[in-house]
C-alpha cells in the first residue's frame, strides 16, 4: 500500500500496469478483443448506423442547463447519465457551475471535453466549453472520485454525438453509446468491473500474465495499491 502523488479525477478504476518495474498507463485493447468472463460482449462499431433518436435543439444557456437531470448529484459514483444528441442554434460558453446547483461543493473545478467534437472547444484551464452554432454533441453527468485527496466531485463531460464513429483503439459501449479506449477505460466505465480487475486487463482484453506489476486506486480514492497480477486481478505480492 502506498500514497499516490498525482492529483486527478478518477472515473471508474484508475489503473496502471508495468512489466519492467516502471508504472505506465495500462495498454489498450485491440478492437474486437474478448471481454472477461461475466462481462457483456460489446461489438466494435465504427460507421454502423444507429437509432439515435431525435436531436434536442437549444437556443440559450438556460435551455442547455435545463438538460441536467434533477437527481444526478445523488446517484451512485461512476454511474453516469448522458443526454441524447443536442444542437445549439446560438454560440454558447458553458461552465461547470452552470450545470450544478448553487452551493454544490466542487473538489476539482473544471469541465471536460472528450476527444474531438466538431464545433466545441475547451477554454483555458478547462474552465469552459465553447459551442458554435450548429454543433451537435451530448452531455454526460457523473460523480467522480478524487485522488489522492479522497472525496467525490461532480463531473460534466461533453461527448461526441451518438452517430459519431469510434476511434482506432476504441470500443463502443451499448449502455451509453460512448466510445471508450479499449482496455482499462472500457473495463471500468463500460463493463464497470472492479479496479483490481481493470488493473490487469491485457491489450487484447485477456488477463495480464501472472506476476505483471499493477497499481490501482481503491474505493476511497486516496490510496494507491501496488502489487502484481494473479488470475487477472491485482493483488499483494507474495512474500
Amino acid at each position: 500500500m502506498r500514497k499516490a502523488f498525482a492529483i486527478c479525477v478518477v472515473a471508474g478504476a484508475m489503473a496502471t500496469t508495468c512489466t519492467d518495474g516502471r508504472p505506465k498507463t495500462a495498454a489498450r485493447e485491440t478492437p474486437g478483443a474478448r471481454e472477461t468472463p461475466g462481462a457483456r460482449e460489446i461489438p466494435v462499431e465504427r460507421d454502423t448506423p444507429r437509432n439515435c433518436g431525435s436531436v434536442k435543439e437549444v437556443g440559450s444557456l438556460s435551455a442547455l442547463t435545463a438538460l441536467a437531470p434533477s437527481d444526478w448529484l445523488t446517484r451512485t459514483p461512476e454511474r453516469s447519465t448522458i443526454t441524447s444528441d443536442v444542437t445549439s442554434t446560438v454560440p454558447l460558453i458553458v461552465r461547470l457551475e452552470d450545470l450544478v446547483p448553487k452551493g454544490t461543493e466542487l473538489r476539482i473545478s473544471g469541465i471536460h471535453l472528450r476527444g474531438v467534437v466538431p464545433g466545441l472547444s475547451l477554454g483555458r484551464g478547462s474552465e469552459t466549453v465553447s459551442i458554435r452554432p450548429g454543433a451537435t454533441f451530448r452531455i454526460r453527468f457523473a460523480i467522480h472520485r478524487v485522488v489522492p485527496m479522497g472525496g467525490l466531485t461532480p463531473a460534466v463531460t461533453f461527448e461526441a454525438p451518438c452517430q459519431a464513429a469510434c476511434g482506432e483503439r476504441e470500443r463502443r459501449c451499448v449502455a451509453d453509446d460512448i466510445c471508450y479506449q479499449a482496455g482499462t477505460e472500457y473495463c471500468s466505465r463500460c463493463s464497470q468491473e472492479p479496479p483490481e480487475r481493470c488493473a490487469c486487463v491485457a491489450p487484447d482484453g485477456s488477463d495480464q500474465a501472472d506476476g505483471t506489476s499493477c497499481t490501482f486506486f481503491g474505493s476511497s480514492a486516496d490510496l494507491g495499491f501496488s502489487g502484481e497480477c494473479r488470475a487477472g486481478r491485482c493483488g499483494p505480492r507474495p512474500r
